[in-house]
């Protein structure tokens, strides 16, 4: 998504939660966790250097959501007032 001359860039991360064991070990899913996925979003101001080159200064990163393991993105709409 473009707004502004800045980007915004959304990822996920898969990721595995650890469910304590009441001996206090921690065990690996499917036994004692489950999986789940982090959505990620970073918004990044972009410079034009020359007629080449654009660089890029990542301005704010931050984990925004977290959904069950399985979700996915599937569309991304992008508003600008």
């Amino acid at each position: 998504a473009d707004y502004g001359g800045k980007m915004g860039v959304l990822w996920e991360e898969e990721a595995i939660r650890f469910q304590p064991l009441p001996c206090g070990r921690r065990e690996p899913w499917p036994r004692t966790g489950y999986m789940e996925t982090k959505i990620w979003c970073a918004e990044i101001a972009l410079e034009r250097r020359n007629s080449w080159e654009i660089w890029g200064k990542v301005e704010w990163l931050d984990h925004v959501l977290t959904v069950p393991g399985g979700s996915e993105v599937v569309k991304l709409l992008a508003a600008t007032l």
